[in-house]
């Protein structure tokens, strides 16, 4: 009998839903987005940190870096590694990355680079000397890391020009999607490129997460 409540107990458990991936409902930074993932040595690139806070109104302090991923394989840890370059640090969720340092080195073609954003709340964001990395001193943040190419030579992965978003029901007639307190989306998001590029791609985003 005893082991017959345990397995009832069991079952009533995994009724519970599990959350939807679509859901955000923590400090999260959802990307590092730049325009364009490649660039000619001496250029130089904005990026710009697409984040989201459920609990709104808390002042973040943001750390941004640049480093070679070459010396370690953990990007997180390459943002502190020796040679990495302090591009900012404050209220500011964007920063600008140098044109000298989207160089190349002696006889190279291409490098690839990384960028490494820690947004922490009020505080700023501190090595952890027992786990060896950046850390938000009251445990709760969020990180994230883009990579940027530095190429010599050939055609540049260039996204095509955006004109306009437009955001939609993903059937039509459909009602239109909402951004609620959990910043949940459903639906498609068209994006319509400008004259040169007269196409209009459609994707479905994770989230409707408000660009900041």
């Amino acid at each position: 009998m005893r082991t017959r409540w345990l397995v009832l107990v069991g079952l009533g458990g995994c009724a519970d839903p599990l959350p939807s991936p679509s859901t955000v409902d923590v400090l999260r930074i959802l990307a590092l987005s730049t325009a364009t993932p490649e660039v000619r040595p001496g250029e130089a690139l904005a990026v710009r940190a697409v984040w989201h806070d459920p609990l709104g109104g808390r002042g973040l302090r943001w750390r941004w870096r640049l480093c070679d991923p070459g010396a370690v394989d953990d990007p997180r840890a390459c943002a502190r590694a020796s040679g990495s370059v302090e591009l900012g640090s404050g209220e500011t969720d964007r920063v600008e990355l140098p044109a000298a340092e989207l160089s190349l080195r002696g006889t190279e073609t291409e490098r690839t680079l990384v960028v490494y954003a820690i947004a922490c709340p009020s505080l700023d964001a501190v090595i952890d000397p027992r786990e060896g990395r950046l850390v938000c001193p009251e445990g709760v943040g969020s990180e994230a890391f883009r990579r940027v190419t530095v190429r010599a030579t050939g055609a540049l992965n260039r996204p095509p020009p955006i004109a306009a978003w437009t955001r939609g029901s993903s059937t039509p007639g459909g009602p239109t999607p909402s951004v609620g307190p959990r910043v949940r989306v459903t639906g498609l998001a068209r994006a319509t490129l400008t004259p040169d590029a007269p196409r209009t791609a459609r994707r479905r985003p994770s989230t409707g997460a408000p660009s900041r």
